[in-house]
């Protein structure tokens, strides 16, 4: 049987067949990729591998959109390009945050649970500084970043043992005497140049016929339009919306407000605070001398007292502010916050440290915020967890409906939501006659969101996250396009800048001829000054005011002095344009700074030390980040990233 299959090989027939059946196991094999073989050996679902461990496309969509929702230009997000590189550079980032993280792990950095509630009280502080509780404030975070408690505290652990690794890494980074004194050196370079300005304004141009005026008013298409206006339906979707709808008007009673208030008391009650100082003896007979003497002495500070007996070999500790539950050694708790003074010297305290005489500086009373103070905060939060469920219930319910094709109208009738129109406002929120309309900070966000929507074959909708919690859907529901403004109507704004540019053109010409010409060798800058219209000028600067700009050259254009510094060589040219023309210089002299005293505490020098020293970090940091990065070993499945997050993900079938 074998000796017939091999046989039936020679025949043509049988070869094709099986060439055929090869190149369809290799395609199926392509399409499945089901040992990821076309994704580096990656799953599917991972977007990377770290050391052996997967980084889930789940994981990093999640960074990926958070990255997108701080941009500060939310249109940007909608530019493909600039989209592939958001998410390559947060693709890097979680790259070696993970790397990072597995180096920590490796030394015994494990951050203690203590240490990660206080870190995470830090992370809470923008948000507790405005007044609201922490509890409502790590709700607030975990609903915007969609992430569990767990996870949150997680990342701060791994982000605070990264910070104490780095930190140990680049602490003993020093840059050295010889590096400091080079770099003062050239910084300290002095140049001088001669230089002059050319006016757009001292141009004289033709004046142009009517027809010239018209063909240039329809050839600067981007010139003399109308603005661009969009009528824009908005739905606020706010977590007491959600609980209303859910559960009626009463969700959240007064008397509710009340007993979350009595059930937290402790939380609204401050301590009483005492800055105190402290002084430490190993003998009680010490202590009570110098409290005696500090009786006797009333003006005088107990450090000062300390100074004036050192004999009695006291050890002053500075003044800092106390509460019962931080003041050190606890042996003073009582004797310090039970004492009725304000300020004064306590008797002397035995700890196993010694003798310690504690003088009350300063008390601040603590009390008891009253339920008016926070009775609105607390309605906000109770309503933020009673609403987490219904608002995301509500919200997916939205999604699905835009998803649908749904427009803010359509969802406002069936979920019976009330509904702004913003009706034909300019990107700017100015109607047809120009006139501005005044807008809650909620409707201008709308209204930006309004405007970086795209116009497809149908008018856009989508829905958006507030800092606040809530959410806002917006749709375009008309958009009246830029209008071509008539000649008539602009003629002489269109004459204007037909002359400037004009102007323009010959300015350029004219320097364009100076800079030939000197670079020939055969004339110099001031050879070519015409009178007191192109006047020569001098300037002597020094390389530190290119670095270090304190003001004292605003008179000149911000690229001035950078400019200077590039030109390499004696007699070179180069020109600068300004708003209202260029500027022509030529450099004149090079010398060299004086090399400086290091060892001096030079306010001068310290920026040249702090900058040199940054970048020696920053280079430290980068060659550990490549020896670590290589060691665990790191692989991208490119393949499905670019399908998913590349330029052409959104046009690609």
């Amino acid at each position: 049987m074998l000796q017939s299959m091999r046989n039936g090989m020679n025949s043509w027939l049988t070869r094709i067949i099986i060439s055929a059946l090869f190149i369809f196991a290799i395609g199926g094999l392509v399409l499945s990729d089901s040992g990821g073989f076309f994704r580096g050996g990656i799953s599917k679902g991972s977007v990377a591998e770290i050391g052996g461990q997967e980084l889930s496309f789940v994981e990093f969509d999640r960074a990926f959109r958070n990255a997108l929702a701080r941009l500060e230009v939310p249109q940007l997000a909608e530019i493909p390009q600039y989209r592939e590189i958001i998410a390559r550079s947060t693709l890097k980032k979680e790259i070696q945050t993970k790397v990072l993280g597995f180096t920590a792990r490796e030394n015994g950095l494990i951050v203690s649970d203590r240490i990660a509630a206080d870190k995470l009280r830090e992370y809470l502080t923008p948000l507790t500084e405005q007044g609201m509780l922490e509890t409502l404030a790590l709700q607030r975070v975990l609903g915007q970043q969609r992430i569990s408690e767990n996870v949150l505290v997680n990342n701060i652990k791994n982000d605070f043992a990264i910070e104490l690794m780095m930190t140990a890494l680049t602490a003993p980074v020093r840059a050295s005497n010889q590096l400091i004194s080079d770099m003062e050196q050239y910084n300290n370079e002095t140049r001088s140049a001669n230089y002059m300005q050319i006016l757009h304004k001292d141009f004289s141009v033709d004046t142009p016929s009517s027809d010239t005026l018209k063909d240039f008013h329809a050839a600067k298409k981007e010139l003399w339009n109308t603005p661009e206006y969009r009528k824009i339906s908005v739905l606020r979707i706010t977590p007491e919306l959600a609980l209303k709808k859910a559960m009626g008007e009463n969700a959240v009673t007064d008397e509710d407000v009340r007993t979350e208030y009595e059930d937290r008391i402790d939380e609204f009650s401050e301590e009483d605070r005492r800055v105190i100082s402290q002084a430490t003896f190993m003998k009680e007979d010490d202590a009570i001398a110098l409290r005696d003497y500090m009786i006797s002495n009333k003006s005088v500070s107990l450090e000062q007292a300390v100074k004036d007996n050192k004999a009695l070999n006291g050890q002053f500790v500075s003044a800092e502010e106390h509460t019962r539950q931080t003041i050190f050694p606890q042996e003073l708790t009582a004797p310090v916050f039970d004492s009725e003074k304000d300020t004064g010297i306590i008797k002397p305290v035995k700890s196993p440290l010694g003798w310690h005489l504690a003088y009350i500086e300063k008390t601040t009373r603590g009390k008891i915020q009253s339920f008016n103070e926070v009775k609105d905060t607390l309605r906000k939060e109770i309503i933020f967890e009673k609403a987490s469920d219904p608002l995301f219930e509500m919200i997916n319910e939205i999604e699905d409906m835009i998803a649908a094709g749904d427009n803010a109208q359509a969802i406002s009738n069936f979920l019976g939501l009330p509904i702004e129109m913003l009706d034909k406002l300019s990107a700017a929120g100015r109607d047809e006659n120009n006139k501005e309309h005044k807008l809650d900070n909620t409707l201008k966000t709308a209204l930006r969101y309004g405007f970086a929507l795209k116009q497809d074959e149908n008018l856009h909708t989508d829905i958006h996250e507030l800092p606040d919690g809530s959410f806002v859907v917006v749709s375009i529901d008309d958009i009246i396009i830029q209008r071509k403004i008539d000649f008539s109507e602009v003629e002489a704004e269109v004459m204007s800048v037909w002359t400037q540019q004009a102007q323009q053109r010959k300015a350029q010409d004219r320097v364009n001829d100076i800079v030939a010409a000197v670079r020939t060798g055969n004339s110099s800058l001031k050879d070519h000054t015409l009178g007191k219209k192109n006047k020569l000028s001098f300037m002597t600067l020094q390389k530190r005011d290119a670095i270090f700009d304190d003001g004292k050259y605003s008179q000149l254009p911000n690229s001035f002095i950078p400019t200077m510094f590039d030109l390499q060589k004696i007699k070179d040219i180069t020109f600068i344009p300004t708003n209202d023309g260029f500027i022509v210089m030529q450099l004149d002299e090079i010398k060299l700074g004086e090399k400086p005293d290091t060892e001096t505490d030079d306010d001068t020098v310290k920026p040249t030390i702090a900058a040199l020293e940054r970048g020696l970090r920053e280079d430290i940091i980068e060659q550990f980040l490549r020896a670590r990065t290589a060691k665990y070993g790191v692989e991208i499945n490119e393949y499905s990233f670019s399908k998913q997050y590349g330029a052409k993900a959104d046009t690609e079938e």
